[in-house]
């Protein structure tokens, strides 16, 4: 009997020091741990382009915004697709920062009435960015390097604080959890459309989430694809089975 597991889509991160200009070092790429835990739960894992990315999107259940160097504009296709379809979005580290940014955007440009999502973002970085820099105090708790070593993947660990009523909380039934932390950059302010589900002891913001009208959108700052915990991706795949279901059914 054929087995129908959700499609999963993985958007890439690409190299962006190619200081030699060298056509075969540009290249987008696809981190192998997000690949085991979807498949590990039992989804498929798809990565997808950045070109012509609309190609793909009716492919997939389910998406995973992973963690990067960049944010691609091209890529807040898939949040209008996934609000506009009901499939489910696990955004990791600056996918959770990209989804921030996505509904700030949003918002704001109720401010500017006739201006593009690009303009505002173009408008807002430059007087209230919804990203910033973190100061040294932070980048000490927060930004911290990874390697196969157990012990730089304790070292990158800190605590944060889960809200109550939330769907993290819900997830892992828990108000504090350790994680590992990686990023440098936090997320400056939230769209009052996000509820905030976790922060740190610094009150750096560690997750959000979106679930209103029947949209299942889940950011969080931390690394979960980092050791042996599979709630988030188990969540996803969940949400991705469901989908697929009320569109064979």
């Amino acid at each position: 009997m054929k087995q129908n597991k959700p499609v999963i889509g993985i958007l890439p991160t690409f190299n962006l020091t190619n200081e030699k200009n060298d056509p075969h070092a540009d290249r987008a790429s696809f981190v192998r741990l997000y690949i085991e835990k979807i498949s590990a739960c039992g989804g498929i894992p798809l990565g997808l382009l950045k070109e012509n990315i609309e190609d793909y999107l009716e492919l997939c259940d389910g998406f995973l915004w992973p963690g990067g160097t960049k944010i691609w504009p091209t890529f807040y296709r898939v949040l209008d697709y996934a609000l506009e379809t009901h499939k489910p979005v696990l955004g990791v580290c600056m996918g959770t920062q990209a989804i921030a940014t996505y509904f700030n955007v949003i918002e704001d440009q109720k401010k500017y009435p006739g201006k593009t999502f690009d303009e505002v973002y173009d408008i807002m970085k430059e007087s209230n960015p919804y990203l910033v820099k973190m100061n040294e105090s932070e980048r000490l708790n927060h930004t911290h390097t990874i390697t196969y070593d157990s012990t730089s993947i304790s070292n990158a660990k800190h605590l944060i604080n889960i809200k109550e009523n939330t769907l993290l909380y819900k997830l892992f039934g828990c108000s504090k959890l350790n994680v590992v932390s990686i990023h440098s950059m936090k997320i400056n302010r939230s769209s009052k459309s996000l509820k905030i589900n976790a922060l740190s002891n610094d009150s750096v913001i560690e997750g959000l989430e979106y679930l209103e009208n029947k949209n299942n959108i889940l950011g969080v700052q931390f690394h979960p694809e980092i050791g042996s915990d599979v709630t988030l991706f188990k969540w996803l795949i969940d949400r991705s089975k469901e989908v697929q279901n009320a569109r064979n059914s």
